[in-house]
């Protein structure tokens, strides 16, 4: 298998630059000399995209919304809770089908060990940046205000960093864990906005221990 990487082409040659090797060789050279304040960021990019504080806050802003009668509340729970569901459902396979080394293994960014479980083979793609820049993007979207947008997509674009900077994902990595978080998470948002008032062909309904996922197709 061949590593994602950015070919530039010209009349002259090819000319290929890998992206991923360059960024490792930053992170080794550069960032891990870095000051407190790396590292610091490092902890709030990881922490921003975990299922411990995606997860809380989506089942809380659901729950919350649902309690005190808040529509908008409420929705931007359940469209945030939809976007995770489409991170389990569709990252972990595509982690498992392509089994990539993590920069940390020392392996290489063009080393694939497909259909493993071995977490050191789960570079592509980056979950912990596709729930970040889900989140932002369904925040963004609902709140609408310029500001808050680049609070939010500023506060999600520690995560990828913080992912790199740990070597347990490479750059192309987070680059499709990014553009897989916005696009999804704008595809959910647009299904609770259609014009028709249908709603979101995927509804989460809680049950006596647990819930339950519904798809309308």
């Amino acid at each position: 298998m061949v590593a994602p990487s950015l070919g530039i082409s010209t009349k002259l040659g090819k000319f290929r630059f890998n992206v991923d090797a360059a960024h490792r060789s930053i992170n080794s050279k550069y960032l891990k000399k870095a000051s407190f304040l790396i590292s610091g960021i490092e902890r709030v990019g990881y922490w921003y995209g975990s299922p411990g504080f995606t997860v809380t806050a989506s089942l809380a802003g659901w729950g919350l919304g649902a309690l005190f009668e808040s529509p908008v509340v409420r929705e931007t729970g359940l469209m945030m809770v939809e976007s995770l569901l489409m991170v389990g459902l569709m990252q972990q396979p595509l982690r498992i089908a392509f089994g990539r080394a993590r920069p940390k293994t020392g392996l290489g960014n063009t080393h694939f060990k497909p259909f493993t479980v071995d977490n050191n083979y789960a570079s592509f793609v980056s979950g912990h940046t596709w729930s970040a820049v889900a989140f932002s993007t369904i925040l963004s979207l609902q709140i609408d205000n310029t500001w808050a947008s680049i609070g939010l997509y500023g506060l999600a674009l520690t995560t990828p960093l913080a992912r790199m900077y740990s070597d347990d994902h490479w750059f192309s990595d987070v680059v499709m864990g990014s553009a897989a978080g916005f696009y999804s998470a704008r595809t959910i948002w647009r299904w609770h906005k259609q014009e028709t008032g249908a709603g979101s062909p995927l509804t989460v309904l809680p049950v006596p221990g647990g819930l339950v996922v519904a798809g309308r197709f």
